[in-house]
């Protein structure tokens, strides 16, 4: 795998801000669901966008909060579009 500054710079910034990257996508670390329970994408994506502002909310850095609001904005139109493709599978 080729070292890309870049994205070790941003895995940096994210860890610092609490979140963890799986793959592309990068997630709160502090997101847990109970045992047993099972989300709707969209749900998961509004709970990250939620998350994502809760830890806006607390970052002390200008950059990192900025950074965070434009994240929770991406994971509430993924989660909108979600909706609307689950809708148009069940209309079908």
């Amino acid at each position: 795998m080729k070292y890309n500054a870049l994205r070790s710079c941003a895995c940096r910034r994210a860890t610092a801000a609490g979140l963890r990257f799986f793959g592309n996508l990068v997630y709160p670390n502090a997101l847990a669901r109970p045992r047993g329970t099972r989300m709707s994408r969209a749900e998961k994506y509004q709970r990250f966008a939620e998350e994502c502002t809760e830890l806006a909310k607390t970052a002390k850095d200008k950059e990192a909060r900025a950074v965070l609001l434009h994240m929770a904005q991406v994971w509430l139109r993924l989660a909108a579009n979600q909706t609307t493709e689950t809708e148009r599978e069940e209309a079908s």
